[in-house]
């Protein structure tokens, strides 16, 4: 049997109260604010977001994947609205996010910040949130960070050193323990890949420990847009895949909500994974199949886990 992964990614949550804009005031939250209002509330529609959270509970994953951007500006209403809209996702075993810059847009953000949405992130045994790892069945689910606050008109991420050496003792252990790897990250994690005032700073090394470590998938979001490349390694491909905004209306600048389901099974001593890329159907708050494809990955030597 195969175990089914669903992946989505910036909600971007609405609404925003422009009177919570001016809570724990800070010069970039009310620049966003004020670009939330002027522009992207018509883009990031709320009832879309839950026609994406609706279509992937009715498809009835094994476990959601969530990477990151789920609030704007961090405003503690926003924080609370953003748990309660999980909690309806479902459960912390069911769910696993990681954060995106939007998640910490402010260097101070109140009411315990990121830490009420601990449960979505938590990985037993750790004395730090990330990486996390959450193992499901014989798939290890690896979970990085890479939100930090960041000056006004730039989205940049950073794992920094501590989270990538983590990364690649991680990404060793489970490959050698027979596990489908697969990797959360907010921001996409090659160089080039976004624009130098959105990108990840340490890509050129998250590029060195996937080719030197492996791993099977990395989900991503971020960009706003399909994307899928496939990079080579020593231990094999391994297939890098970004969505767009799970709450956008009708692709202009942007691509339109889309979510994917991975489903992953052991044939013979490879992993065989499904993938099923679902997009918005002209803001009918519909999703329709717009990509279905298959790909191997792995020799599978044994699994810890079944």
């Amino acid at each position: 049997m195969g175990y089914r992964i669903a992946h989505l990614s910036d909600v971007h949550l609405a609404p925003l109260p422009f009177s919570e804009v001016m809570q724990d005031f800070a010069l970039k939250r009310l620049v966003g604010g004020i670009s939330w209002h002027r522009y992207r509330k018509f883009l990031h529609l709320r009832e879309v977001a839950d026609a994406t959270r609706a279509a992937i509970k009715n498809a009835q994953p094994d476990h959601v994947c969530f990477t990151g951007d789920l609030v704007n500006i961090c405003t503690k209403g926003e924080m609370a609205r953003g748990l309660e809209w999980l909690q309806e996702f479902g459960t912390p075993d069911q769910l696993t996010l990681v954060p995106g810059n939007h998640d910490a847009y402010v260097r101070k953000i109140s009411n315990n910040g990121l830490a009420q949405w601990g449960q979505y992130f938590d990985s037993k045994g750790s004395k730090t949130p990330f990486p996390c790892v959450r193992l499901r069945k014989n798939i290890a689910i690896i979970g990085l960070s890479t939100a930090i606050p960041q000056p006004l008109h730039r989205a940049c991420g950073q794992l920094g050193q501590r989270q990538l050496k983590e990364l690649a003792a991680a990404l060793t252990h489970y490959g050698t323990g027979g596990f489908y790897r697969v990797v959360l990250i907010h921001h996409p994690p090659l160089p080039g890949q976004a624009h130098r005032v959105r990108d990840l700073h340490d890509a050129a090394a998250m590029r060195e420990v996937l080719h030197s470590c492996g791993a099977e998938l990395v989900l991503h979001g971020h960009n706003h847009k399909h994307m899928h490349e496939v990079m080579e390694t020593p231990q094999g491909r391994i297939q890098i895949f970004g969505l767009p905004s799970a709450s956008m209306t009708s692709g202009k600048s942007f691509d339109a909500a889309a979510w994917a389901m991975f489903e992953i099974e052991r044939k013979a001593r490879h992993w065989h994974t499904a993938v099923t890329v679902h997009g918005l159907a002209d803001d009918a708050l519909r999703f329709d199949e717009v990509r279905k494809f298959e790909f191997e990955s792995g020799v599978v030597t044994h699994a810890e886990r079944t």
